[in-house]
């Protein structure tokens, strides 16, 4: 059960990854987007604590990465919900999201197989 959970991480992760693709095909690093709501802006916000609670849980550098990752991308997001707006910040804000799930879906395809390979299997 628990290989299945981070199969659907990675499948998750993927399928942002190709989405963020998708956005950057259609709109480059620095084009316009859409603002985030109040309710997305705080979300981030709490994504961010979330992430920095983890890294005392997850010990595995390419965990901790992506994590490190996580909080990088949420905090670009949490800026551009609070008002700013900038072409470095628009370009960071997609590179980051890009290379978060990227590295969360290769730790928890790392996941699925170490949880995988340690399961015994019944006399």
């Amino acid at each position: 059960m628990r290989a299945a959970g981070w199969m659907a991480i990675v499948a998750a992760g993927m399928f942002m990854t190709a989405d963020t693709l998708n956005i950057i095909n259609a709109i480059g690093l620095v084009g316009e987007r859409p603002p985030l709501s109040s309710l997305q802006t705080g979300l981030r916000a709490v994504l961010i604590a979330g992430a920095i609670v983890l890294l005392k849980t997850f010990r595995h550098p390419l965990e901790r990465s992506a994590l490190v990752m996580a909080i990088a991308a949420a905090g670009s997001s949490f800026l551009y919900g609070m008002g700013m707006r900038s072409p470095a910040l628009s370009a960071f804000r997609l590179i980051s999201h890009l290379v978060m799930y990227l590295l969360v879906a290769i730790a928890a395809g790392r996941l699925v197989r170490a949880s995988t390979s340690t399961r015994s299997t019944p006399p």
